[in-house]
């Protein structure tokens, strides 16, 4: 698990979802937004 703000999660997003790891996006402290990876199954099913 990973913690970002919102303007380090815009600047760097690909890195955030290179790493495949869940980012919790904070605004002020706050959590505001998880963002999670797909499974690779779930491509599959496409």
């Amino acid at each position: 698990m990973k913690i970002a703000t919102v303007r380090d999660f815009k600047a760097h997003a690909a890195r955030y979802l290179h790493s495949r790891e869940d980012v919790y996006v904070t605004r002020h402290g706050k959590p505001i937004a998880v963002v999670s990876p797909v499974p690779e199954k779930a491509f599959n099913r496409l």
